[in-house]
């Protein structure tokens, strides 16, 4: 796993489509990773602002405040 090119990635799948939560879920994880915890946070908050239902969104953020 390399975050540092999954984040470039993501990124760019946001840039063509902010609607896919599943580019906010690699996000949250490419940072989480980095121990970039609140762009984390940041990253599933807006996955599930777009789908509140996201088990994906919810366990990231969930492991992620674990980490905090």
């Amino acid at each position: 796993m390399e975050p540092n090119q999954g984040l470039k990635d993501a990124d760019k799948a946001v840039e063509i489509d902010k609607t896919f939560v599943k580019a906010w879920v690699r996000k949250g994880t490419c940072h989480q990773m980095m121990k970039e915890y609140h762009k984390a946070l940041e990253a599933f908050d807006k996955g599930l602002a777009l789908d509140p239902n996201s088990k994906e969104c919810m366990e990231g953020k969930m492991k992620t405040a674990n980490l905090i």
